[in-house]
């Protein structure tokens, strides 16, 4: 080999070595998107627009993408899952126990003064009493009577219309401001009666009528003595037996 090609072959490689250097150092990768063998700004090195919709969708089990390239949305953001029902808050209060009034008798009394004026006692402490008479003790009489007549003036309209209708036997209760329709002996009697003045448009009732002298007691609903801790007995006690409705004589 020649000097001259000697030289030829060292410089060839140094001029490869130079070029390897300058490929390395200086030259810049292509934009992403754009074809490095097109001219800048040439329509077909534009990055083709985005499918619609195709960004939204996510396969299972895959992580939400950020919105715009930015940082994933703020947990304030994203609506909050509705919480579950507390079902210690949504559970029905349960009603309160009803009050049940206890029946208690008062008595017994053998003459309808002395309970008249037990009953006046009672109504005067706020109880609501009513008469009743022992088992076994039957009615003497049946007296068919129309009550609830607000005024002497209504009175003489029912009596007349009464009348009018055949019913000749009926008379004023003028201190109680009802109307007799008759006392019968029998029940049947007194049950016809009835019926004829129902016929006639009037809601009349039957009041039996017991001997003057037969036992009988008051009977009152009492839903709880008062102060607490009074006993039946004092609250509605006076002088005569206090006793449950139930073991009536």
């Amino acid at each position: 080999m020649t000097r001259s090609r000697a030289i030829f072959l060292v410089a060839l490689l140094v001029l490869a070595n130079l070029g390897w250097w300058a490929w390395q150092s200086w030259y810049a990768p292509p934009a992403r998107g754009s074809v490095p063998w097109r001219a800048p700004g040439a329509k077909d090195a534009e990055p083709a627009p985005a499918t619609p919709g195709l960004a939204t969708v996510r396969l299972a089990g895959e992580a939400a993408a950020p919105v715009d390239g930015g940082a994933s949305p703020s947990p304030a953001a994203v609506p909050a899952a509705p919480a579950a029902p507390d079902p210690a808050a949504t559970s029905e209060v349960p009603a309160p126990a009803a009050v049940v009034p206890v029946c208690y008798e008062i008595g017994p009394f053998t003459a309808l003064a002395d309970s008249a004026a037990a009953e006046a006692e009672l109504r005067q402490r706020g109880h609501a009493p009513r008469l009743v008479y022992a088992p076994g003790v039957e009615p003497q009489r049946f007296l068919v009577r129309i009550d609830g007549l607000p005024t002497a003036a209504d009175q003489a309209r029912v009596l007349a219309r009464l009348r009018a209708a055949g019913l000749a036997d009926v008379a004023g209760l003028p201190a109680e401001r009802a109307v007799s329709l008759g006392l019968f002996s029998g029940a049947a009697r007194a049950t016809a009666r009835l019926q004829q003045a129902q016929a006639a448009g009037f809601a009349p009732r039957i009041a039996p009528q017991y001997p003057t002298d037969a036992e009988h007691w008051l009977r009152v609903d009492l839903v709880a003595p008062s102060p607490p801790g009074t006993t039946p007995a004092r609250a509605l006690g006076g002088a005569w037996r206090v006793q449950p409705c139930a073991v009536t004589p």
